[in-house]
């Protein structure tokens, strides 16, 4: 998977990480975000078309 940001969490945590980030980028406006889990515990990557748009409201 070709993948703009990364996000982190603890081991077995996964699932809940995955769900929370769709809601937060959907709350910003984000419709097609894809969030995957790695092979590595605690790790999660995903694609956001909108991933400049939330760095600059950091």
């Amino acid at each position: 998977m070709i993948f703009n940001f990364l996000a982190t969490t603890y081991r077995y945590k996964e699932e809940d990480l995955m769900d929370e980030l769709g809601g937060l980028f959907y709350d910003f406006g984000e419709t097609a975000v894809e969030v995957s889990e790695t092979n590595i515990s605690g790790l999660i990557v995903g694609k956001s078309s909108r991933i400049r748009s939330f760095l600059y409201l950091i």
